[in-house]
């Protein structure tokens, strides 16, 4: 997947390269490690192009965001994932700081070649210099030491498939390494370099500074806090660019809704913070137990509620549940409009609609309505109305002798009746959830092939040009 949409950009005129990490290379093809581009600002439009038409989208890092850096993201039918770490920019620096921007962009472009696996890559001479900056740059502080130790075995396989090619000179008139090889680290073994070499190489990089020097203890303290906090309460994997979505898999019984939005789903938080609400029943236990209480039979009815539907009798119970069920479908709303304001992806079981006696939608029409039942239905029609907006509601679909077969194959509890089944197509067979997008997808079929198709479907939605 990398290696055809990479391929495609060159053939659009478009150049970049590989600048770090080439030891990984076959991890990134396979989709088990993230692939680190140079491309040039003046390539920036075509890639965001090329991305969005083959399915990538843009998603950023709560803990740590930089400029002209952006990460990209896209799965493959088989479920995997696969990550593009792309800088316009030569941004570079300690690890969670990335304090510096180099005028590197021509020398890494002219000094890239096409590696075996068809990427292109910095040749050694190139590799080898850069890798020597990041070196000393991480070196230079005790905070930053400690994080590149923490690493140091996969930065000597690093160092080890470029330093046959080293030159000190390969850029002398930006930084000449020619006074800090000796007790580099970067000779016989690999180790950090000495302190006080790496804050000379630091003091010569000062103009390429893109902070005060003076402030640098002060954003390392801050990035700190900022992880810590992440790691151990907010948790947060990337987030989506720009704004948060609402995704919502709905459908009647028997139509792979649940097969669907849990696969999907699944590979969507390995890479995403996403946040699973429920709108077609909210449940808790004290939701439970007051949705039962109130939907307890009773033995005499004392209304007649409506048309069609609701002119069955309707007990004051049964009216008193719909305005609760309402009520609990706004507030779960309310949550994760909130999430789609952090950024987060939501996924949700059903969405409601504002259609009377629908799935998931109002059964107090006040039409025929007196006394308490108006009052009610008034009230269940309030929360409808000001319930959030979906972003995109996909109600699958099947034959409705599909769904009765996969009903019978499904092992469940009280499942429901073959009538049962047929019933629940027929009622929703037009339902409409308050979506700003709906979304009838036929899920008859293959279910690789349709969750790949699914897939499609939403990265394109999801993608985000800034």
């Amino acid at each position: 997947m990398i290696f055809s949409f990479l391929s495609s950009f060159t053939n659009e005129g478009g150049k970049y390269v590989s600048w770090k990490n080439n030891h990984e290379l076959h991890l990134v093809l396979n989709g088990e490690s993230d692939l680190d581009i140079f491309i040039p600002i003046a390539y920036k439009s075509l890639f965001f192009e090329l991305a969005q038409k083959q399915g990538w989208i843009s998603v950023e890092n709560p803990v740590a965001s930089f400029p002209e850096i952006y990460h990209f993201y896209n799965i493959d039918k088989q479920l995997r994932v696969y990550h593009l770490h792309v800088y316009f920019k030569v941004i570079t620096g300690e690890s969670w700081l990335k304090e510096y921007e180099f005028p590197l962009d021509d020398f890494l472009i002219e000094n890239s070649v096409l590696h075996s696996l068809g990427i292109y890559i910095l040749n050694e001479k190139a590799q080898s210099f850069l890798f020597a900056l990041r070196h000393f740059i991480k070196g230079s502080s005790f905070f930053s030491r400690l994080l590149y130790k923490k690493e140091l075995s996969s930065y000597e396989q690093e160092w080890n498939l470029c330093k046959s090619g080293f030159d000190p000179k390969a850029q002398p008139n930006f930084l000449d390494f020619s006074s800090f090889v000796n007790n580099s680290g970067l000779q016989k073994s690999f180790k950090l370099p000495k302190a006080t070499q790496a804050k000379q190489v630091r003091a010569i990089l000062k103009p390429y500074l893109r902070h005060s020097e003076s402030l640098l203890p002060i954003m390392r303290f801050k990035s700190l806090m900022t992880r810590v906090l992440n790691k151990f309460f907010y948790k947060r994997k990337k987030v989506l660019a720009g704004r948060g979505f609402i995704l919502v898999f709905s459908g009647a019984d028997g139509v792979g809704k649940s097969t669907m939005s849990e696969s999907i789903g699944k590979t969507y938080k390995s890479f995403l913070t996403v946040k699973n609400v429920q709108l077609g029943r909210p449940q808790s236990f004290l939701v439970e137990f007051v949705r039962k209480l109130l939907n307890k039979q009773v033995k005499h009815t004392v209304s007649s509620v409506g048309k069609g539907v609701s002119n069955k009798k309707v007990s004051l119970k049964k009216a008193l549940s719909a305005v609760y069920l309402a009520y609990l479908r706004y507030a779960t709303a309310i949550k994760a409009a909130k999430f789609r304001d952090k950024k987060y992806l939501i996924i949700s079981d059903r969405w409601p609609t504002l259609e009377y006696f629908k799935m998931d939608g109002p059964k107090l029409e006040e039409h025929g309505l007196s006394g308490i039942y108006k009052w009610l239905g008034r009230i269940e029609k309030y929360y409808y109305e000001k319930l959030a907006i979906a972003d995109l509601s996909i109600i699958l679909t099947v034959p409705v002798e599909v769904a009765v077969q996969r009903n019978r194959d499904r092992i469940k509890k009280d499942k429901e009746t073959d009538e049962e089944i047929k019933e629940r197509h027929l009622q929703n067979a037009n339902h409409n959830p308050k979506s700003i997008e709906i979304i009838r997808f036929d899920n008859n079929g293959d279910l690789v092939d349709k969750r790949y198709e699914l897939i499609q479907l939403i990265q394109a939605r999801l993608f985000r040009k800034e």
